[in-house]
């Protein structure tokens, strides 16, 4: 959802005025309970020009909106914000000319926002937006299960195709997706988003984040230029988003670890070899992460990992090969020690392993 629509700010506080009543006049249940929690911490992220008069932002392209939401909430009733990286990098391009804005449900002022640091990355962006009016912003509860099941249902808010608020279902129907971005092991799901919902919330039936809107995959919009629908959502997953914005708040970047083994795939004869001799004839115990130790991984050497190694666990997760062994330590600090379990002629042998860190354009230029 790279593309962002101009922002149409009359159909903004229309809409944001109309929805002022909303929420009083209705039974409360728990789902009621947890659709207001998300509508007033769910906000309108807006790249608008520092002056209302000044068409320069506009003709260079540089006015949009996305969703971002409340992350946690400071001493003084400030919130942190987060969003993606893309619905602001117009801004981050052009701060002399543009500000950010933010618009909640049920107030008809903008909260102009302090960029505290973005990560092109993982597409992650976080703001800090002052109260006004005695506004209580409230933190949302986190699901960071690595493992959330396809199927589940799942809900999303946000302002798809400048329609401010909108609410859709859906479920997730694919987990890490790779392949479709770096370092990223995005969450697909079925709920319908559109340009605008980038940065939006998506929630389980327990009112739990599972995941962050980010992209689209859209074959119409290749033919189009226009970001459109075709049913393929990617979100970044909850529990790698929660450390790239602790990771932010702490050091202004997102820090990413990295090894420097390598694993290869391994033959059949190989994975039978250790089907029979290694795990009593059981697959399911299989793992095709057979370490490589080149000459120059100095690092792993002398944490005691060998050539043929077979990892089957890190710090509790279960690995079957490469991108498992990423996904184990892709939100983990560099420089700390995981353990890895691995099997070395069928035998269990532990390693206590410390991280490195990845070397990646750390830090987003910021105003």
């Amino acid at each position: 959802m790279a593309k962002l629509k101009p922002v149409f700010l009359p159909l903004i506080l229309v809409s944001l005025l109309v929805a002022i009543g909303w929420g009083i006049h209705h039974n409360t249940t728990k789902d009621d309970d947890i659709l207001t929690k998300y509508m007033v911490n769910t906000f309108m992220v807006s790249t608008e020009p520092i002056r209302e008069d000044d068409k320069l932002p506009a003709k260079l392209g540089l006015i949009g909106h996305g969703t971002g939401f409340t992350y946690k909430v400071e001493e003084d009733g400030s919130a942190i914000i987060i969003t993606n990286e893309h619905v602001i990098e117009k801004h981050l391009l052009r701060p002399d000319i543009t500000k950010v804005n933010l618009y909640m449900i049920n107030r008809p002022w903008p909260y102009e926002a302090e960029i505290i640091g973005a990560d092109k990355t993982l597409d992650i962006a976080v703001l800090r937006i002052k109260p006004h009016d005695g506004e209580t912003w409230a933190e949302l509860n986190w699901n960071l299960d690595k493992n959330n099941m396809e199927g589940t249902p799942v809900t999303t808010l946000g302002h798809g195709l400048s329609q401010p608020y909108t609410l859709t279902k859906g479920i997730i129907s694919g987990t890490d997706r790779w392949t479709a971005k770096p370092l990223n092991f995005l969450m697909q799901h079925s709920a319908i988003i559109n340009v605008g919902n980038s940065g939006g919330p998506v929630w389980n039936d327990k009112g739990e984040v599972v995941g962050i809107n980010s992209m689209i995959v859209s074959p119409s919009s290749n033919r189009s230029g226009i970001a459109a629908w075709d049913g393929v959502a990617f979100a970044i997953p909850a529990w790698q988003a929660k450390y790239a914005v602790d990771s932010i708040l702490s050091y202004g970047y997102v820090k990413f670890s990295r090894i420097d083994f390598e694993t290869y795939t391994p033959t059949i004869e190989q994975v039978q070899k250790q089907d029979t001799e290694c795990n009593d004839g059981d697959r399911k115990k299989r793992s095709y992460a057979y370490v490589k130790v080149p000459g120059d991984a100095k690092h792993s050497q002398m944490m005691g990992l060998k050539n043929e190694d077979i990892i089957i666990d890190i710090d509790g997760e279960e690995v079957w090969g490469i991108a498992s062994i990423a996904k184990a330590i892709i939100n983990k600090k560099p420089s700390s020690v995981v353990l890895i379990k691995a099997l070395r002629e069928c035998k269990l042998v532990e390693i206590d392993y410390q991280l490195l860190e990845l070397e990646l354009v750390k830090k987003v230029p910021l105003r």
